[in-house]
């Protein structure tokens, strides 16, 4: 699922590759009327129709706290999932940090299917090395394999997994094929990162793996995890 609908951008964005159950959970969504004015949307009709007509009817509204479906899902949802995207606003805004704690990515983990993957957003910006470490420490106490991505100045991605990461060849070459066979991904990919090749984003992106992030903890870390009990994160960011 989405967690965090924003305006449905990212929802739409994935709906060409979307062929199984997908969810969007959200309390209120955004989006611009006819005289683009940025409106939000908070009834559930409303907000189940947006998601609709912005994913071409892949993805199915769920109107609840995004933490709540993930450690109490309601009944008819799907059980375990090859894929969680959470899209929090900034970690120092109240009631965001603890999108960011080891309680969560505990829930998180418990939710993936095997072989899922949580992708999680955190911005480059307002973040000191030892915050960044304290997100990585924190995330390590749920999953024990996790990767940073970084997709431009200000955006990063945490992945985090209960099996490996960075891809071998085979699942590359896998990856690829899928790639080629859809014209709105590579579009996409053309647009936004200049190339449709797997390897070349691979290793355009590839920020820092487990190694990478656990050198960060030890470095730039005091050994800290955020927790729902200390809010760590929102009251030093």
């Amino acid at each position: 699922p989405f967690r965090g609908a924003g305006q449905g951008e990212s929802a739409r964005r994935f709906a060409p590759r979307a062929n199984r159950a997908n969810e969007v959970v959200a309390i209120a969504m955004r989006h611009r009327d006819v005289a683009q004015k940025d409106v939000r949307i908070e009834r559930v009709d409303e907000i189940q129709g947006l998601v609709s007509r912005r994913s071409g009817g892949y993805f199915r509204a769920v109107i609840d706290d995004g933490r709540n479906f993930v450690q109490a899902p309601a009944q008819g949802t799907v059980a375990a999932f090859d894929l969680i995207v959470s899209e929090p606003s900034n970690p120092w805004i109240a009631g965001i940090s603890n999108l960011y704690t080891r309680e969560f990515y505990a829930a998180a983990r418990e939710r993936l299917a095997r072989g899922g993957m949580l992708v999680q957003w955190l911005q480059t910006y307002g973040l000191s090395a030892s915050q960044y470490a304290l997100v990585a420490e924190t995330a390590l106490q749920a999953f024990p394999r996790v990767a940073l991505l970084r997709i431009n100045e200000y955006d990063t991605l945490l992945l985090g997994s209960a099996d490996p990461i960075v891809p071998g060849p085979a699942a590359l070459d896998a990856a690829q094929g899928a790639i080629d066979a859809l014209p709105e991904v590579q579009a996409d990919l053309l647009r936004y990162f200049a190339s449709s090749d797997v390897r070349a984003l691979l290793l355009s992106v590839l920020m820092l793996d487990e190694t990478g992030l656990r050198t960060l903890c030890a470095n730039a870390g005091d050994g800290s995890v955020n927790t729902d009990a200390n809010l760590r994160l929102e009251f030093s960011a």
